[in-house]
């Protein structure tokens, strides 16, 4: 198992790994993706902790979880900003947070509550 890190900032613990690791375990399960060039496309959210990117696992699902590029095309944020968005409640999504939302299958619903997201959401 994976050493991870979490973050309860948020009030959710967040099992993070670096791109390095993340790499072993999706080629591991069949998979072949680079993380860090993925990120740096701003198709994957990670947090830098000491000059190391560490990535939330919650993004996948032995592969990068699906419809995640669609979402975070429509947020006009920073990485900090788009993982408060999946992890705060959001009334466009019945007071669900994004996670719990994508998690029940609304993908729709959260692309739109993605597009229309502000900053000011968060307060």
């Amino acid at each position: 198992m994976a050493k991870t890190r979490s973050d309860t900032a948020t009030g959710e613990a967040l099992p993070k790994v670096s791109g390095r690791m993340l790499s072993k375990l999706l080629r591991s399960e069949g998979g072949a993706i680079n993380p860090d060039a993925l990120r740096k496309k701003g198709l994957l959210i990670s947090v830098n902790h000491n000059g190391e990117h560490l990535y939330p696992l919650w993004q996948f699902e032995r592969q990068v979880y699906p419809h995640l590029k669609t979402i975070l095309k429509e947020l006009d944020a920073d990485n900090a900003t788009k993982l408060a968005f999946f992890l705060t409640h959001n009334r466009r999504l019945n007071n669900s947070t994004p996670l719990q939302a994508l998690r029940k299958g609304w993908v729709g619903k959260v692309v739109m509550a993605a597009r229309n997201f502000k900053k000011d959401d968060l307060s």
